[in-house]
Order: structure tokens, then C-alpha cells, then sequence
């Protein structure tokens, strides 16, 4: 719990954590909507293709 608030500044489940990228108490469609915002974060995870690099 102490790390998941030093991480997301909430106690909120799910929370997603990868660098800088955090997403807190989403449901998919807000995950893929956040995702959609970060094409480099997508690549990184393996959830993009190649069109999306800059």
C-alpha cells in the first residue's frame, strides 16, 4: 500500500505503473485511452506497430 500511494499519490486498484507512465483505478477502455496518448509507451510494452514511431 505505502508504495502503490509513493507511486500514484492514491490507494486506488488497479494502478498501473511503467516509468513515468501511471495510470490509477482504470477500466480497460481508460487504460487503452491513456495508452493511445503515449504511442512510445505502447511501443515499449509491445502494444504498437511500427506506423506509430516517430
Amino acid at each position: 500500500m505505502k508504495r502503490l500511494i509513493e507511486e500514484s499519490d492514491q490507494g486506488n486498484v488497479p494502478t498501473f505503473v511503467y516509468g513515468d507512465f501511471v495510470v490509477s483505478d482504470f477500466s480497460v477502455d481508460e487504460l487503452l485511452d491513456e495508452l493511445a496518448e503515449r504511442p512510445d509507451i505502447r511501443l515499449r510494452l509491445g502494444l504498437g506497430d511500427n506506423d506509430d514511431e516517430q
